[in-house]
């Protein structure tokens, strides 16, 4: 078992049961589910901190939270109908994007971790509708902040 993590504090939680369909036929979760569940945290994270993709998407005019790039290491296996916990945070903010950090834990049992580089994507009409990344608004990431420092976690 690993200890807990105090750098971890204040972490968006996202409790869940691996269901049969992610799963490969050995029984162990096929790789890739693990980024659909990184991106189902942070899409929840944002949502959580009052940026809901339907919101900015209808009222803001941001396309969304588009990936830059993204990576992971996997340490332990996840199986079928075990309870596990997704950690998420932003380590890091920058001009244009926003690093996070995932965990899937099992208990204190850290099972993978993953890393995504985001930013808010906008449309630029000037441009024929060409994809850019928008300058992080101080009111995103003071939202997304207070979020993670407001009990500890988020769920």
């Amino acid at each position: 078992m690993n200890a807990p993590d105090k750098a971890w504090q204040g972490s968006f939680d996202v409790p869940f049961t691996v269901e049969f369909g992610e799963c490969d036929p050995a029984g162990i979760v096929f790789f890739p589910n693990f980024y659909r569940w990184f991106d189902r945290a942070t899409h929840g994270m944002c949502a959580a901190a009052g940026y809901a993709m339907p919101d900015v998407r209808a009222h803001r005019g941001w396309v969304g939270y588009p990936i830059a790039e993204a990576g992971a290491r996997f340490l332990k296996p996840a199986t079928f109908d075990e309870e596990l916990v997704l950690r998420t945070r932003v380590s890091e903010w920058r001009r244009k994007v926003f690093l996070l950090e995932h965990r899937v834990m099992r208990g204190d049992t850290l099972l993978a971790e993953g890393w995504q580089t985001r930013f808010i994507g906008v449309k630029l009409p000037e441009e024929g509708g060409r994809l850019a990344a928008l300058e992080i608004p101080d009111h995103f990431r003071e939202a997304v902040d207070a979020l993670m420092t407001a009990s500890g976690t988020a769920r």
